[in-house]
């Protein structure tokens, strides 16, 4: 089974004054080059989902335009699975930096045993985190349907058991590696960055 990863890092940092969030120090190092250091040990292909590819010219990875500029975060996942040429796409909002090797790798082994799932996704206190999951290739047509339907949260699509098979992983299983649950934590105001 092969995987590539995806990160968006299209969001307009509205509650950050417009910032590019994934350009942002964190801990003394950029967010992106944090999340870059532990996707690129396990994924054979990464790309950035974005319209705006300006700033993200030095990262060097191919950006990959959102279908419709400022569609959300299902035009990234669109634009992931259309791009990538493995079974499974990791997508991962690029605001998050506490990424977890140990938990991705959870991801793609629970992955491997559901290879006919369309998302494997977590939920942490009932929220549904679709912005750390792993995607099929094969169900793209199924979100360009939810796309051209008008959707836009892929939490809702997931959710709404709408024709996407979900495997759901246990966040009690992740606390065992993650016990505060960091990985899925995004940072959304400056006073976060400290």
């Amino acid at each position: 089974m092969t995987f590539d990863a995806a990160i968006l890092v299209g969001g307009a940092g509205r509650r950050m004054g417009g910032a590019v969030k994934p350009l942002l120090e964190f801990e003394g190092r950029r967010i992106i080059d944090r999340q870059l250091e532990v996707l690129k040990p396990r994924f054979e292909s990464l790309a950035l989902c974005t319209s705006k590819p300006e700033p993200f010219a030095d990262v060097g990875l191919p950006i990959l335009p959102d279908p419709i500029a400022g569609a959300g975060p299902l035009a990234g996942l669109v634009a992931a699975l259309t791009w990538s040429q493995a079974e499974h796409v990791f997508v991962v909002a690029g605001d998050m930096p506490h990424l977890n090797g140990p938990v991705i790798d959870y991801f793609l082994a629970v992955a491997r045993k559901n290879p006919d799932a369309d998302v494997i996704a977590t939920r942490i206190d009932d929220v549904t985190q679709p912005l750390h999951a792993v995607y099929r290739r094969g169900s793209l047509s199924s979100w360009q349907r939810h796309f051209r339907a008008g959707a836009r949260s892929l939490a809702r699509v997931i959710e709404n058991d709408s024709g996407v098979a979900t495997e759901w992983v246990d966040s009690d299983e992740l606390r065992r590696i993650d016990a505060q649950l960091s990985f899925a934590r995004n940072v959304n105001y400056r006073a976060e960055l400290a």
